[in-house]
């Protein structure tokens, strides 16, 4: 399931997110794209869309990934969702809902193995990094949802 199902439109030269945090608004466009996406994930990746709510950043993603995995939906293809929530999830309520720590960012951040997606504390919330339709176990899921953590960190 991803977290929008609804996106429009755009690139990293389109009119910046309106979400702000103390530290000014965030782009979650420009924190990742397509550039650096594709060497992570391999296979074809479009350009990043902005969804309707401007912290949210849709890519799709056609199969099959470098790691050699498909699409669950065959050539549907599937989707990397990069969202920034204003809120975090704290360590005793990621435990309880079944979600893996990760330990290799130098920030809090926690896989969820049902949604397939990353959670990761930043700028006073959270980021949370998801691919649809692909990745069917966390030995594959993490570190490429690292990578792309790590890209969006250098941001900060």
């Amino acid at each position: 399931m991803s977290l929008l199902s609804t996106a429009c439109k755009g690139d990293k030269e389109s009119t910046p997110s309106a979400t702000k945090t103390s530290d000014g608004p965030i782009d979650t466009c420009a924190l990742v794209t397509k550039a650096d996406v594709e060497p992570i994930l391999g296979g074809p990746i479009g350009v990043g869309e902005r969804g309707k709510t401007s912290e949210y950043c849709r890519f799709a993603v056609k199969g099959p990934l470098k790691t050699g995995e498909k699409s669950s939906v065959g050539d549907a293809g599937g989707y990397l969702d990069v969202n920034w929530n204003a809120h975090w999830t704290q360590a005793a309520n990621a435990k309880k809902l079944g979600m893996m720590p990760v330990t290799t960012l130098g920030v809090d951040a926690w896989y969820n193995p049902g949604g397939t997606a990353l959670e990761v504390s930043y700028r006073g919330g959270s980021l949370q990094i998801q691919v649809t339709t692909f990745f069917q176990s966390p030995e594959t899921a993490i570190p490429a949802l690292t990578a792309i953590a790590k890209v969006a960190l250098a941001h900060r």
